[in-house]
C-alpha cells in the first residue's frame, strides 16, 4: 500500500493497533475467525507445515485482517491429518481432515469467503456431531 496521505498512515497505525491488542491480550475482536491447524508430531508428517503455509498465503492473498490463523497440538484425528478447525463467529466450529495445500486455499476461498462449508472434507461438523472419515 502506498501511503498518500495522513489518513492512509493513521488508517495503517489503526489496523496495527488491532493486532498488537490481540497479540498482548488474546482477545480476538467480536468478528475474528479463528483458523486452528493441527502441528502436532502426525500433522507434521502428513504435511501440515504446507497446509499452514499455504492458508497464510491465502489469507494474506485476499487481506483477511480478521482472520486468525494459529497452530495447535493433536486434536484427536490422527488418522485424518494434516487437520483444520474453522471457527466462524456464532457458529459450530467445522473440523476438516486431511487437508492438503490446494484443500487449505479451498476452505479460504469457499468456506471463509463463500460462506460454503466443504462438507466432503468434514471429519468433525460439532453442529449436528457428523463423524465422517473414520
Amino acid at each position: 500500500m502506498i501511503i498518500q496521505s495522513l489518513d492512509d498512515l493513521k488508517a495503517i497505525r489503526d489496523a496495527q493497533k488491532v493486532k498488537v491488542a490481540l497479540r498482548s491480550s488474546g482477545d480476538p475482536a467480536p468478528d475474528t475467525i479463528e483458523i486452528t491447524v493441527g502441528m502436532d508430531t502426525c500433522g507434521l508428517q502428513a504435511g501440515a507445515r504446507d497446509t499452514l503455509r499455504a492458508m497464510m498465503e491465502a489469507i494474506e492473498a485476499h487481506d483477511l485482517h480478521h482472520v486468525r490463523l494459529v497452530k495447535s497440538g493433536c486434536m484427536g484425528h490422527c488418522e485424518a491429518e494434516p487437520t483444520v478447525l474453522v471457527q466462524l463467529p456464532g457458529q459450530s466450529p467445522v473440523l476438516y481432515g486431511h487437508v492438503d495445500s490446494q484443500l487449505g486455499r479451498d476452505i479460504i476461498e469457499h468456506h471463509i469467503l463463500g460462506h460454503h462449508v466443504l462438507a466432503e472434507a468434514i471429519v468433525l461438523d460439532t453442529s449436528d456431531h457428523d463423524r465422517r472419515g473414520r
